[in-house]
């Protein structure tokens, strides 16, 4: 009777858990507002910190790329993550707009300057042109410092056209407006953490075949060793016999 009573209390509080899990769940999308999308608006900028001259410009570039490619890039300021890391905002931001959903080819620039985050999210049709290296290098190499100055105008310019010249490469057109110079080398693009990575397994399999060559020279040794004493006994005992 008392085992039953027992099951039936965790069964309760594994409902409870549960329940609280689902509402938080629930509470955590409706934290995350989005803008309304409108026809040939792919900047939008809530956190108003971009130069409207550049907003104008951004969005001509970025009209010019959906009529080319279909491919759909859309770039968000937001004044607040809510407590969410930059990865899960831009993630809900992403599905909750359907960015790029038909064509599986959307593209999301999203930063928050209040929580110093910014992410380049792309759908897995872009994913191998716009690989997680080439992107960090763009946000590391056009964003962050002249975001760390407090310029978001020219850090999100020289990040937005550094994206659509690998976009022009990969589909071999031309953007009106575009600057061609702003280009990533395939060399720098590969990340720290990559170098980080391929030297890690470097030095792992260098210890593994320095153990191997190790235990074979101490087997040896010692099957020598042994072939040497049965060798003596051996003789010795015919000497003896």
């Amino acid at each position: 009777m008392k085992k039953m009573r027992l099951f039936s209390l965790i069964g309760l509080f594994l409902v409870l858990f549960s329940v609280i899990g689902f509402t938080s769940g629930c509470s955590s999308n409706e934290n995350i507002s989005v803008p309304e999308i409108q026809k040939n608006v792919f900047v939008y900028d809530q956190d108003n910190i971009i130069n409207d001259g550049t907003e104008k410009d951004l969005n001509s570039m970025l009209t010019d790329l959906k009529e080319k490619t279909n491919v759909e890039f859309i770039v968000m300021s937001v004044k607040s993550l809510s407590g969410y890391s930059i990865r899960d905002y831009s993630n809900e931001v992403f599905n909750k707009l359907h960015i790029g959903e038909d064509n599986n080819n959307g593209l999301l620039l999203l930063f928050s300057r209040s929580n110093n985050a910014v992410r380049i999210k792309a759908s897995n049709g872009l994913k191998d042109i716009l690989t997680t290296s080439k992107c960090s290098h763009i946000l590391t190499n056009y964003f962050i410092p002249y975001r760390n100055n407090n310029e978001y105008t020219k850090a999100t310019k020289l990040s937005i056209e550094a994206i659509l010249n690998v976009l022009c490469a990969e589909y071999n057109i031309s953007i009106n407006g575009l600057d061609s110079s702003i280009q990533i080398s395939i060399k720098s693009s590969i990340s720290k953490s990559t170098e980080i990575i391929i030297t890690t397994i470097f030095v792992v399999s260098l210890f593994i075949f320095f153990v191997f060559v190790t235990v074979y020279n101490h087997r040896s040794e010692r099957h020598n060793s042994r072939h040497s004493y049965l060798t003596f006994y051996d003789k010795n005992y015919r000497k003896f016999k």
